[in-house]
């Protein structure tokens, strides 16, 4: 992924799309694909923004490639939920991307290692709060 460079359209059309239409299995509506696209760019965003104070140059595509790799595993997993004997497993899916991320922003936005897991809760954090941000302002202009 560090040498193929993708544009950030095509991590989202490939990596992305695919399984959050797999989503729509679980929740049938087009709104469960763009939550899930912006999810994950919402991650992407938070690395972009949050690169120059952890030491690493900003790269929008290399951003959103990390949180559309990263995504993976959750997004696999969302339609778990149904099932709630299986509820552990989005968890750990959770968990997972997490050290995804981790290892992401190492090998692929060249973030030092000591540096890293504060970078991945920061981009985290950031991607939480602009993703209620972006829900609750999608629910008053009645698109939710």
């Amino acid at each position: 992924m560090r040498a193929a460079r993708p544009r950030w359209p095509v991590s989202l059309a490939v990596q992305v799309l695919p399984f959050a239409l797999l989503c729509t299995l679980a929740w049938p509506a087009v709104s469960t694909v763009l939550i899930s696209l912006a999810a994950v760019a919402t991650l992407g965003l938070g690395f972009f923004v949050l690169a120059p104070v952890f030491g690493v140059a900003r790269s929008w595509d290399r951003s959103v490639a990390v949180a559309a790799y990263a995504s993976t595993p959750v997004l696999l997993s969302w339609f778990l939920l149904l099932y709630p004997p299986l509820i552990i497993l989005p968890v750990a899916a959770l968990l997972h991307c997490f050290a995804l991320c981790y290892l992401g922003v190492q090998h692929v936005l060249e973030c030092k290692e000591s540096e890293a897991a504060l970078f991945v809760a920061a981009a985290w954090v950031f991607s939480v709060v602009g993703s209620m941000l972006l829900g609750g302002l999608s629910s008053a202009a009645g698109l939710l």
